[in-house]
């Protein structure tokens, strides 16, 4: 039975920022759209080219019930927790503005969507798969192995009282916001059903924050590191958890960053930085668990990353043994 209080079961919720040459792909995945039970929640966030004008436009063309809202909300993780604030619907599935989605799939499973037992329904993503089958509740693995199961949040349908309840929502004003996320959700989920059917495309483009040119903003990753952490700190994980997530973190801020400048052959730009990255891995303990970003890519590659880091840490540490300690087969031993 629907809840009187919800106009729609599902919200589709778009954050936007400047996406007018790249949400015609979506677009016309939503048009497509006519079944009276789905809205769609556009969030504008401070756009300064023409989306907004393309998105009152594509409201006038949809089939389905549509609101925009438009404002300043700190960045994609600020966009998707103002569309989850303004939707009418009792589940939610967020999507970016420039992916294309399959929704025929979730509309099957609609008559599921009524057991509010169900926190999340989970789909697939091509080239980025979940697990497809049904996932283990709390308590029968450890924190860590259920955030690496959850996968990516784009194919998957959530609750929305199970969001606003545990107070769930995407840190804002940084990047790499949904890996916080997940890792809350993946802790707080009672129950998560998975299907195998496709609904999500993730469609890549060199003008997104990760992807793009480089700002400043690429580094606000340390934030969503500190926040993990500082989650998984106050949970009764284990020695070996915390060992796990630390070196998450690890690969997380440096190892993706390398491979960002890396795969883009900006060396100089990773010589200036990596002193900087070394510094807050330091400040905040993390330096003994880079092992797994060593471990990662070629022989060669292993060899550019050792000699690097070696470079970047301070004479004082290079005579202390610093690096035989963060070379060791063994990191974060002190927490036995």
């Amino acid at each position: 039975m629907h809840d009187p209080k919800w106009t729609h079961t599902l919200a589709i919720i778009v954050p936007c920022h400047n996406v007018e040459e790249k949400i015609a792909p979506l677009a016309e995945c939503l048009l497509a759209l006519a079944d009276p039970s789905v809205e769609v929640v556009f969030v504008n966030d401070r756009s300064s080219d023409a989306t907004l004008e393309v998105l009152a436009a594509l409201k006038l063309r949809l089939k389905i019930s549509c609101r925009i809202v438009d404002g300043s909300f700190f960045g994609p993780g600020g966009a998707r927790n103002a569309g989850i604030r303004a939707a009418s619907a009792k589940y939610v599935w967020m999507v970016d503005a420039d992916d294309k989605i399959m929704p025929g799939p979730v509309l099957e499973r609609f008559p599921l969507l009524q057991d509010e037992e169900i926190d999340v329904v989970s789909f697939r993503t091509k080239e980025f798969t979940d697990a497809g089958a049904e996932a283990p509740g709390p308590g029968t693995e450890s924190m860590y192995s259920r955030y690496v199961a959850f996968g990516r949040f784009v194919d998957k349908v959530f609750l929305r009282k199970f969001l606003t309840e545990n107070e769930i929502y995407f840190p804002e004003m940084c990047v790499s916001e949904d890996n916080f996320f997940t890792l809350v959700a993946s802790d707080k989920v009672r129950k998560r059903v998975s299907f195998d059917e496709l609904i999500y495309e993730i469609v890549p483009t060199e003008q997104s924050v990760t992807r793009g040119r480089f700002t400043s903003k690429y580094l606000s990753r340390w934030h969503v590191v500190a926040a993990m952490l500082e989650f998984v700190r106050r949970s009764p994980a284990s020695p070996e958890e915390l060992r796990e997530f630390y070196r998450e973190a690890v690969s997380l801020s440096i190892g993706r960053t390398w491979s960002y400048f890396v795969e883009r052959g900006e060396y100089v730009r990773l010589a200036l930085l990596l002193p900087r990255m070394v510094a807050t891995l330091r400040e905040m303990e993390l330096l003994p668990y880079i092992g797994r970003f060593y471990e990662e890519g070629s022989a060669k590659n292993r060899l550019l990353k050792r000699a690097a880091i070696a470079a970047a840490l301070p004479p004082s540490w290079l005579c202390g043994g610093a690096v035989g300690h963060i070379w060791s087969s063994q990191p974060g031993a002190e927490l036995e």
